[in-house]
């Protein structure tokens, strides 16, 4: 696949678990030709809470095809062939994004948007704040209290804190540690899982990756959606970029800023619709999500494909 695709042989080992160093379940489906695959799709086994309710779907991560076989119908071919192999064992829809030309296909074959999102970014200008030294101090003072507050956790702790307080919402994604040791080991850029400590009490939890000139927020859950730990989640990153000294860019995809948008404006951050909703094609025809189901929907990216 490395010469096929011209991608690294570490992002193969680590994207499709080569050498099965996570316990992730992921099927993934291969076109051969002359002993060589030409063509692949990639989809990991998950789970999604619907009113208290376990159902598992196909989150369809990776999907590649070598330059000399392109514009054949194989990514066609094998998300039909995918769909009825999961059909077949009672998992309830796939979901996807994609890029223009993946998304193009599985429009074609009836994948609906299911829910769109919200980019916010924000730049770095570390000449605005050495000439200001009201700016500076004001920012030493406010990064020292963040710093007695918030403080690295370990992948358990993240993700007894996510399932145990996201269970009020009638719909919400399932996120296993295995999972959370999968994504996080991706080969590019630094990342660091965090958590808001009031009085010995966690409040929030939230995921940076820092990645050269950027910090990726890629994921934040709050108690109650309490706005002001959202604010500190946010002046905290400030902090990690500035310090850093390379960040020039802070970047975060939210499906739902409803409730957040005051927040990331009093902040200095710009808000654009992300042009590329999730898309969904239901594998049960009896199945439906209703749309005040997919608003208590909390979803980030932790990887680009997801």
């Amino acid at each position: 696949m490395t010469s096929n695709f011209n991608l690294s042989e570490s992002y193969f080992t680590w994207k499709h678990n080569l050498k099965n160093s996570y316990l992730i379940e992921e099927k993934t489906f291969c076109i051969f030709f002359e002993k060589k695959c030409i063509a692949s799709l990639q989809i990991i086994i998950s789970e999604i809470s619907i009113n208290n309710k376990v159902y598992k779907f196909g989150l369809i991560s990776d999907a590649v095809t070598h330059d000399s076989y392109r514009k054949l119908g194989l990514f066609e071919k094998l998300l039909n062939y995918s769909y009825d192999y999961f059909k077949a064992k009672d998992f309830i829809f796939f979901i996807a994004s994609g890029n223009k030309k993946s998304r193009k296909v599985m429009l074609k074959l009836n994948y609906i948007n299911f829910f769109g999102g919200i980019i916010a970014r924000k730049r770095i200008r570390y000449s605005r704040i050495l000439a200001n030294p009201f700016i500076l101090v004001n920012f030493y003072l406010r990064s020292t209290k963040l710093n007695k507050k918030i403080i690295e956790i370990n992948k358990e702790q993240y993700i007894e804190f996510i399932n145990n307080n996201q269970s009020l919402s009638e719909l919400h994604f399932l996120k296993s540690k295995p999972y959370m040791d999968w994504r996080l080991k991706k080969p590019i850029g630094v990342y660091k899982s965090l958590a808001i400590n009031e009085n010995g009490i966690l409040k929030a939890v939230f995921i940076v990756q820092i990645n050269r000139d950027l910090i990726y927020l890629k994921h934040f859950f709050i108690i109650n959606d309490e706005v002001k730990y959202l604010d500190e989640i946010l002046k905290y990153v400030d902090y990690l970029a500035i310090k850093d000294k390379r960040v020039k860019k802070i970047k975060v995809l939210h499906n739902n800023f409803k409730g957040y948008k005051e927040i990331f404006n009093k902040n200095n951050y710009n808000l654009y619709k992300d042009k590329n909703f999730i898309l969904l094609k239901y594998l049960k025809s009896d199945f439906h999500i209703n749309q005040s189901q997919i608003n208590t929907l909390n979803y980030m990216k932790i990887d680009k494909n997801e």
